[in-house]
């Protein structure tokens, strides 16, 4: 589950285990792995969530992986 945030770049973000998914407020959501509980209180402790996971996930070199939206099919 995602928790909305506070954000001009970031929607919401959540985290369990080794896995952050992060939804921009362009709509896309991507997941990433190989993200420990230091990194995901770091992000939510900095003044700007969108810095903290540039800083945190974009210079550790973690890459996302973009989800694709569910598709909802009308009967």
């Amino acid at each position: 589950n995602r928790l909305p945030v506070k954000s001009s770049h970031i929607k919401s973000i959540g985290h369990e285990g080794a896995v952050l998914e992060v939804e921009y407020s362009s709509g896309a959501t991507y997941r990433y792995n190989n993200v420990g509980d230091d990194d995901f209180n770091a992000i939510l402790a900095n003044n700007s969530i969108g810095k903290g996971v540039g800083r945190i996930i974009h210079r550790e070199g973690v890459v996302g992986i973009k989800l694709e939206p569910d598709i909802i099919e009308l009967a």
